[in-house]
């Protein structure tokens, strides 16, 4: 069996933004079952949103739109092929307009963002010009 407790997946509106989509995974059980597929159960996730200037992390700042989803999952591999059922018993919520469009925004922002000159640098050579070690200034 397998445990994991309140696994966070945090996605940025893009890399320079401080808006997020913020999934706090809740408890989350994973069992091996005799057929040779797993039984997954789901308790107490949370999704959030943050707001530009909010820090995730914080407590108070973000802005929860569903909580308290309980439920389970059956996976199986019939003929080769991965199979996920998935049930919610519960799921409470309430979601702003803003939320929605800031949700809207994270993914299509996060998705279409193209990578900037720096982040190219800094997987091509390992190093970025701020820790390469050139420091001289001057004619030296």
């Amino acid at each position: 069996a397998i445990e994991l407790q309140h696994p966070v997946v945090v996605v940025p509106r893009s890399s320079v933004s401080g808006e997020a989509f913020v999934a706090d995974l809740g408890l989350i059980e994973m069992q091996n079952v005799s057929s040779g597929g797993w039984t997954v159960a789901l308790h107490s996730m949370r999704l959030d949103t943050v707001a530009e200037g909010d820090k995730v992390g914080v407590e108070g700042v973000m802005s929860p739109f569903l909580w308290d989803v309980d439920g389970g999952a059956k996976i199986t591999r019939p003929l080769g092929v991965l199979a996920v059922e998935i049930e919610l018993q519960e799921v409470r919520g309430s979601m702003t307009d803003a939320q929605y469009g800031l949700i809207l925004a994270v993914f299509s922002d996060n998705l279409s963002e193209s990578r900037t000159a720096f982040q190219n640098e800094s997987r091509n050579t390992g190093n970025s010009a701020a820790n390469t070690g050139n420091t001289t200034a001057g004619g030296g």
